[in-house]
């Protein structure tokens, strides 16, 4: 069986690049801003995490932090903004 690797379409990734790259993402009524992951997770940010490097997200179900380098590393982990 082929190992087919699962992405999020181009119009999703450009959107959340797009928007994360101008700095115009805005915190929910939670105060953060989240992410979805092509394997069916979630995290969240605050804004300041997301808008400088390195972006720093947490598992919304295990606390567990992830860091980026960029936007591009943060899409090729298979997250975007939710």
């Amino acid at each position: 069986m082929a190992n087919i690797k699962k992405n999020w379409s181009a119009e999703t990734q450009e959107q959340t690049h797009e928007l994360l790259a101008s700095g115009m993402v805005f915190p929910g009524m939670d105060g953060r801003i989240h992410f979805k992951n092509i394997d069916g997770r979630f995290a969240d940010a605050s804004l300041s995490d997301v808008l400088s490097a390195p972006i720093n997200i947490r598992d919304s179900e295990t606390g567990e932090e992830f860091s980026f380098a960029s936007v591009k590393s943060l899409l090729s982990g298979g997250w975007v903004l939710d």
